[in-house]
């Protein structure tokens, strides 16, 4: 992220395509990397750089039964293998075999000559349940022997929109990648502290394997945002379904230490929909809110009618709803409860929901695809009949 002006330089990258094609779904158009399985740091730098010297330090875990077995991999520039010291050592071939055993911790402090900047990248070897990881990221400064800064960074996680708020706006630098096999079309929208419109916005294209670094006022805005002030929010989407992966970062100059790195995670935000489910002739209606990380998603759902009917009760918890994106295919499904459960499940138990979209794009308007569909039933209760019947979603945030 920095160089010998640590301050406004955001230096882009691009993962092996050959990276990609270990971790990217047969699919295409999906999610590449699995929780608990891989992990992507999208921004790691080391060496010296003015009167500091930088090192990364990624510590993972196994939280698993059996030996964990994978790959890490460092890249930097365009396509470029790097080559960094890892524990003191010189990789070759840009990338570290990874053995964990069962609830251990390793730790790979990354370390340069030259200053550097690139990106991490743990994949494993296999989908066996009997080993996960996790880790996290730690970026050190020091001036001499002296520790200046430590500043620790999530792992990034793949979103297809999200929203981030700040208060120092030339200061905020974004740091997005794109893992997937085909180019994700992005846009930008940029807010003031009031909300409302939009005040700038753009768009630009993240190629296969493309890394995207940043600074807020660097991007390439349509209209210069002319006495934009600090305070406000950018949201990030996809408008081709190519999820991308990311983080910010808030960096400061002027303070005793030099200058300040802070993180700012990205994940996925709201998307509100309205909710049409039909069934036998008879309209329900629902205000339905989800938000999507890799291949999660969670969701609420407030029922507001029944064939014209009010059931709107803004004091009882909403349905709160699990589910999963796969390529374009979203299912989303609850246990409910009978203090707030699906109209029509009277049972002391509550009952099932589920709900499937068959062609899910989150920047659509309308969502009506011909396989969409819902079904609801009460499965502790053998008198409960099911109800089923078409579902469509209308977009209200875009």
């Amino acid at each position: 992220m920095f160089s010998s002006n640590p301050k406004k330089i955001l230096l882009p990258s691009i993962f092996l395509i050959a990276i990609l094609l270990v971790v990217s779904t047969a699919t295409g158009l999906s999610q590449s990397l699995f929780d608990k399985k891989d992990l992507m740091f999208t921004q790691v730098f080391a060496g010296p750089a003015g009167s500091s010297v930088y090192m990364s330090s990624i510590s993972v875990t196994n939280r698993g039964t059996l030996p964990y077995n994978g790959t890490l991999y460092f890249v930097t520039g365009q396509n470029n293998i790097w080559n960094p010291l890892v524990n003191g050592a010189q990789i070759s071939g840009g990338s570290v075999d990874v053995v964990i055993s069962p609830d251990a911790t390793e730790v790979f402090a990354v370390t340069t000559n030259t200053f550097t900047v690139g990106y991490a990248l743990v994949v494993s070897d296999d989908f066996s349940l009997d080993n996960y990881i996790e880790g996290n990221l730690s970026y050190f400064s020091f001036n001499g022997s002296t520790l200046m800064d430590a500043v620790g960074v999530p792992e990034s996680k793949e979103f297809m929109i999200a929203s981030l708020p700040f208060d120092m706006y030339a200061d905020v630098g974004l740091s997005l990648v794109n893992p997937d096999t085909v180019p994700a079309d992005v846009s930008v929208l940029l807010f003031d502290e009031d909300g409302g419109l939009p005040v700038a916005n753009c768009n630009f294209t993240l190629e296969a394997g493309e890394h995207y670094a940043k600074y807020l006022t660097e991007l390439p805005w349509l209209a210069a945002p002319v006495g934009f002030g600090t305070v406000g929010k950018v949201e990030i989407f996809v408008t081709n379904g190519v999820p991308i992966s990311g983080i910010a970062m808030l960096v400061t100059p002027g303070s005793a230490a030099g200058t300040q790195i802070s993180t700012l995670p990205l994940g996925g935000t709201p998307i509100t929909y309205e909710a049409t489910f039909d069934n036998a002739g008879v309209t329900y209606i629902g205000e339905l809110s989800l938000w999507i990380e890799g291949f999660r998603v969670k969701a609420y759902l407030q029922m507001i009618s029944v064939g014209g009917v009010s059931v709107v009760d803004n004091d009882v918890i909403p349905i709160l709803l699990n589910g999963q994106l796969v390529g374009t295919e979203l299912e989303l499904a609850s246990t409910t409860w009978p203090a707030n459960t699906w109209p029509g499940i009277e049972s002391e138990f509550g009952g099932l929901l589920y709900i499937y979209i068959g062609d899910y794009d989150p920047t659509a308007d309308v969502l009506d695809h011909v396989a969409n569909t819902w079904a609801s039933y009460g499965v502790w209760d053998g008198d409960q009949a099911v109800e089923r019947g078409d579902v469509v979603l209308d977009n209200t945030l875009f």
